[in-house]
């Protein structure tokens, strides 16, 4: 009993972890409570939520950082400019509570959860092809049905759900998944993704159409259209120590929209070939898994049917089905997070704010030293995680 108190509270806090770990980056993937501030610059972007947001703030921030060329963290990192800006969100919870976060995170944590009870059953498979001993398939028999319940609801509910709020929420990152350089027919992803069968899949041709609706609009138009005037920028940089000169700004403020929509339209489509790949290999990943489960339920247990066609096919081969089961899971977890992330490219906060002006200003964080030793740790704590889940499915 003491151990499974202590598994259960470790199970417990590992799900929370799990949880706010993929909150804050749901806000990443779509800035809920920026309204249609994003939109301003890129037309074909979604409304993400009510503007929670002071507008004129985040745009003179923005302004800031393409003037100084400075990176975010070397401007917030002055103490005082908490008081000097001001509140920028109004309503910080907004960011815990709103509905990519609740999908991903029933998704993912599903997703997790299926992971280690995939390599559970692989470890007691193992076993038994090892041993011989019926108990690892008596746990096996009580446990696959779970596995099984689990793995039909992640693709069919959570997934379907998940997928409704990518296609809504991240365009770019809808086309890139559909190869959808320019835009196509395919009734059956329509009829999943819109419900309408005769939808077309947009096509980066469509976002550059827009992004040319922005016509000759600089940043320094959207300025003025909030209210924002020349000299109230240089005296916010001036406040937070910000190198902006009149030269560098009247420069950025004289940058047409359209071309920053257009440069990172082109930067989001150099990735399609990747994230098109590995959305329909994370897909066949999960079909792997789904289907050796099928079979393995069929050579456990009598079900009508299927346990004759399972025999026929997988025979004895227990341990190998739990290899595909394991090895499906696995893959279609590992690449739907590398859709997530690839995905949402060329912003890391989507349609907000690039890599290049979050990146850390702490350069001991950027050495080959300290990314050597990060990756390091990250290998001993994944290859222990294996490690225990296997001593703990291997043993009585």
């Amino acid at each position: 009993m003491k151990s499974l108190a202590i598994l259960f509270f470790y199970w417990i806090f590992a799900l929370l972890s799990g949880v706010l770990i993929t909150t804050v980056n749901s806000w990443l993937v779509a800035p809920w409570g920026t309204g249609n501030i994003p939109t301003a610059i890129y037309p074909f972007l979604p409304e993400f939520g009510p503007l929670a947001a002071d507008a004129q703030k985040l745009v003179i921030l923005k302004i800031i950082l393409l003037a100084s060329g400075k990176p975010l963290q070397a401007i917030i990192q002055n103490p005082e400019v908490s008081q000097k800006v001001g509140v920028v969100l109004f309503h910080p919870t907004i960011v815990l509570n709103f509905p990519y976060a609740l999908w991903s995170d029933v998704h993912n944590l599903l997703a997790g959860v299926i992971v280690g009870m995939s390599i559970a059953l692989a470890g007691w498979m193992y076993r038994y092809h090892r041993t011989g001993d019926d108990v690892y398939i008596s746990i096996a028999r009580s446990f696959l049905p779970i596995l099984l319940v689990f793995l039909i609801l992640q693709p069919v509910v959570m997934g379907h759900f998940m997928a409704e709020q990518v296609v809504h929420y991240n365009p770019t990152k809808f086309s890139m998944m559909e190869g959808a350089r320019e835009s196509y027919s395919n009734p059956l992803v329509a009829l999943l993704a819109y419900g309408d069968p005769t939808r077309p899949i947009p096509g980066f041709n469509e976002y550059y159409m827009e992004c040319e609706k922005l016509g000759a609009t600089t940043l320094g138009d959207l300025a003025k259209k909030l209210n924002i005037d020349f000299n109230t920028i240089l005296a916010i940089s001036k406040d937070l120590q910000a190198p902006v000169t009149s030269e560098n700004l009247q420069e950025v403020l004289s940058v047409k929209l359209k071309d920053v929509c257009m440069t990172d339209l082109r930067r989001a489509e150099e990735r399609l070939e990747f994230v098109h790949a590995a959305y329909y290999v994370k897909i066949a990943g999960g079909v792997v898994a789904f289907f050796s489960v099928i079979l393995l339920a069929g050579v456990l247990h009598e079900i009508p049917v299927i346990s004759a066609v399972s025999r026929r096919i997988a025979g004895e081969r227990i341990f190998l089905l739990s290899l595909f089961i394991a090895g499906g899971s696995i893959t279609s977890a590992v690449l739907g997070w590398a859709v997530r992330e690839v995905g949402r490219k060329p912003w890391t906060v989507y349609g907000l704010l690039w890599p290049e002006e979050l990146v850390s200003v702490n350069t001991t964080v950027l050495s080959p030293a300290f990314v050597a030793f990060m990756a390091l740790v990250i290998l001993v704590i994944g290859v222990g995680g294996l490690t225990a889940m296997y001593l703990v499915a291997t043993r009585r």
